[in-house]
Formats: structure tokens, C-alpha cells, sequence
């Protein structure tokens, strides 16, 4: 970890409890296997050098399929315990949350970002620490268009947005308040649940990297962030 360090426990919460419909076929694409690990095997293995603890979010009519895999991957998996999942994501975390102590740091991270840099998870934790809420980002490369209600579009202008990934890193005792918040549709990830209680400029962003995508379609599976352009 070279100079990194905080002051404070960290723990990390890799979401891992949804179904993955959007990858096809039968098995969570969070079970799947890359050159012979499976995909959240090695998210967590990227938490493991800086988390005092790490909890994964899993429905519980997974629970006999991850034990199999872990048994497989044969202690390729680091350490971890489980807390069952809800029905939404928004649920999964705030049941993990409820089992991490107020005096912490935590990222929170989907199971499905097995390519997160460890400079992102350093600046973000770092991040989060002096300002209380952090989240990586990334430019937004591609033209945008704004869909209006009638069907129309416009041009916008993407130098004002950009791309949210995670980890999201906060105080503990800060977000586990503001998941006791009633869920709301517009709820798209932890920051935005957040902001709805501490306000719009609460939460700092620091650079992410371009390979921490999220797993999500089966050309996804082809990505080897690992291979050098030839």
C-alpha cells in the first residue's frame, strides 16, 4: 500500500445480492468465471489490502452456490463474512450497514467491478476521510443527447457530467443515517441517497480509472484489463 493509510477502521461492502437478469442465461453474472476465478472473487480479492473487514451482500438462494465456489477456488478467496440481501439494492446495503460500527470508514462497492484500481480505492477512502463522502469518476467520452417528454432530443454538453463508479466511500455513522431514509426511486446509487439527507455538494469526486467498469452484458466478460495492446 506504499504511504497509504487512514486513521480510521474500513470496511468494505461488496454488493452481491442482485440477479443479474440483463447478463442472460441462468447463473449471476457475479458467479461467472474470468480465466478461472469468478468475477466477485476477485472484487473482494481487491479490497483485501485495505479493509479491516470485508461483508458481501448475497441473496440467500445463492448462499449454497458462492460456498461452492469459494470451496472450489480452493482459499483464492480472502476472507469475508456474508449478510443476506433485500429485495433492492438499496435494502442489501442498508442491512450491511446496519452491522458495521459508527466509528469507521466504509466503500461500498458492486460485486461486479472487478477491475477497480487500487490508486481509485486509496483516494477515494482518503477522500471520504477529510470530506466525509467520496466517489470516483470518469470523463464522459460519447456525445450526449437530453430525451425531452415528447420524444425530442437535444445536444448537451458532456464536459458537464461525467461517470459515476464505485466504490462510494463515506463515514460510516453519516451514511448508515441517511439509509434510514425512505427508499426513493431516484436512488441510484449511495451518493444519491446522501445528498437527499446532507444536501447537493456533500459528496467530493476524485479521478477513477477506465478499466473499473461494471460487468453487466456478456460482451463485458471479454474484457482483460490485464492484456497489453499489441
Amino acid at each position: 500500500m506504499g504511504k497509504w493509510k487512514t486513521t480510521m477502521p474500513v470496511y468494505a461492502v461488496i454488493t452481491a445480492a442482485g440477479k443479474g437478469l440483463r447478463m442472460g442465461g441462468d447463473l449471476p453474472k457475479q458467479f461467472l468465471s474470468v480465466d478461472g476465478r469468478s468475477i466477485l472473487s476477485r472484487t473482494i480479492d481487491c479490497f483485501a489490502p485495505y479493509a479491516d473487514e470485508i461483508v458481501v451482500t448475497l441473496n440467500k438462494e445463492a448462499l449454497a452456490l458462492w460456498e461452492s465456489i469459494v470451496s472450489e477456488e480452493s482459499g483464492a478467496v480472502p476472507t469475508h463474512r456474508i449478510v443476506i440481501g433485500g429485495e433492492t439494492r438499496f435494502q442489501s446495503i442498508k442491512n450491511a450497514l446496519q452491522t458495521i460500527p459508527d466509528e469507521a470508514l466504509v466503500a461500498i462497492h458492486d460485486g461486479v467491478r472487478p477491475y477497480v484500481a487500487p490508486v481509485t480505492i486509496e483516494n477515494c477512502l482518503l477522500a471520504a476521510q477529510s470530506a466525509n463522502a467520496a466517489i470516483p469518476v470518469q470523463p464522459v467520452v460519447e456525445s450526449l443527447r437530453l430525451l425531452e417528454p415528447d420524444g425530442k432530443s437535444r445536444a448537451v454538453d458532456r464536459s458537464c457530467y461525467v461517470s459515476v463508479q464505485t466504490p462510494q466511500c463515506f463515514w460510516a455513522d453519516r451514511i448508515k443515517k441517511a439509509y434510514c431514509c425512505p427508499y426513493r426511486s431516484d436512488f441510484t446509487d449511495d451518493a444519491s441517497v446522501y445528498e437527499a439527507l446532507y444536501g447537493v455538494g456533500s459528496v467530493v469526486v476524485v479521478e477513477g480509472n477506465w478499466q473499473n467498469i461494471k460487468i453487466t452484458r456478456p460482451g463485458d466478460l471479454l474484457f482483460r484489463p490485464w492484456v497489453k495492446d499489441r
